[in-house]
């Protein structure tokens, strides 16, 4: 499963990787509903804007988490 693959893949980052990937998938989200609200744009994937907000949730998540721990 892809969101597997995913997880490992931001666990094994630290944590200002993991702050500069959730800047950059907050970006994409941005554009990608900028492009939905132009009605000149071409279509966009609307399943990605869902699949973005996974990605900046579970980011956030893990930032939350270590946090967390290092506070600990």
């Amino acid at each position: 499963m892809k969101s597997t693959e995913e997880m490992k893949g931001l666990k094994a980052l630290s944590v200002a990787e993991l702050e500069k990937k959730l800047v950059e998938s907050r970006k994409d989200l941005f554009t990608m509903r900028m492009k939905l609200a132009d009605p000149t744009a071409p279509l966009v994937d609307v399943a990605g804007i869902g699949a973005a907000r996974r990605r900046i949730a579970r980011i956030s998540t893990l930032i939350s988490a270590r946090k967390r721990e290092k506070g600990a």
